[in-house]
């Protein structure tokens, strides 16, 4: 391929370019912490063909009697179940003009692109709690604080269940009015041993992650987009990790966004900037996924 000497670039004009001016930059807008898409397992999907998961039942044989010496076994099987994850695409545009990209001198165009892919994640994570109310495992209701002693009574209960859990442990999602009730309760309780060695539950405010910290060996967290469930909250627990959560977003497309320029747009003195994800959520093993209900 020829050598193009003639090209004009940056480097011969730099001269007459002007340096960006980025001070004071516009700071992002607030943002709700992204914490219920942390205890989904992620799931890859094609298109809008549902995500099949396939588990096996458990298998009973509390109704098979010892015998004597025989030559003949009672026949047993084994069921399967599964569920099911249908992507959809979520998409909107957004129209710039050329004088808003021309005259904008502290990064508004920039942060508006930044800010459609943001609000493309927030709604991800918003979607994920919204399942909770299928779970078909429930644990309390809504005239209930969640104080000190139901959080006992869940342990309780989660233990009842003899749920399996990798190396990331329990996980317990609660919105802030149930996470303030429980956080008053453990500070106003009298007993010294409420808080063992380890729990951290309470020491920070909260971190980037919506991790709030741990009690008796569960890891807390808190969602704005934890569902409501009037005239309380559809909390949830659920196991953490890949092989373990009862959690799921089949993603087919990330959010992602691009640019075109057709006539239209040239007519209307703009870019259109096109937005989308491609993804579905639900809960993919129910037996390990659990309704917390509270005031």
């Amino acid at each position: 391929m020829p050598v193009l000497t003639t090209f004009q670039g940056r480097a011969e004009a730099a001269p007459v370019i002007a340096p960006e001016e980025v001070a004071p930059f516009i700071h992002a807008y607030e943002t709700q912490r992204r914490g219920a898409i942390l205890l989904a397992v992620a799931i890859p999907g094609q298109g809008s063909i549902p995500v099949r998961m396939a588990r096996w039942n458990e298998l009973d044989i509390s109704g098979v009697s010892a015998t004597a010496e025989t030559d003949e076994a009672p026949d047993v099987s084994v069921g399967m179940a599964e569920s099911t994850i249908t992507p959809a695409r979520v998409r909107f545009r957004m129209v710039i003009s050329d004088e808003q990209m021309v005259e904008a001198r502290e990064g508004v165009p920039a942060q508006a692109l930044a800010a459609g892919l943001e609000a493309l994640a927030i709604r991800m994570n918003a979607d994920l709690p919204a399942v909770s109310s299928g779970a078909t495992i429930v644990f309390g209701n809504t005239a209930t604080p969640f104080d000190w002693a139901q959080f006992q009574a869940f342990c309780g209960f989660y233990r009842a269940l003899e749920l399996p859990h990798g190396p990331l442990g329990r996980g317990l999602m609660l919105a802030d009015a149930p996470l303030g009730v429980l956080e008053a309760s453990v500070d106003a309780s009298q007993a010294t041993a409420i808080k063992r060695p380890g729990d951290t539950l309470g020491d920070d405010l909260v971190d980037d992650e919506s991790f709030v910290g741990t009690l008796r060996g569960v890891k807390i967290f808190r969602d704005a987009a934890v569902a409501a469930d009037a005239p309380g909250w559809s909390n949830f627990a659920t196991p953490i990790g890949m092989d373990f959560s009862g959690l799921g977003i089949a993603v087919s497309q990330l959010p992602t966004m691009r640019p075109t320029r057709g006539d239209t747009a040239e007519n209307r003195g703009s870019s259109f900037y096109h937005f989308s994800a491609w993804y579905g959520v639900g809960i993919v093993n129910p037996r390990r996924f659990i309704e917390v209900l509270s005031q």
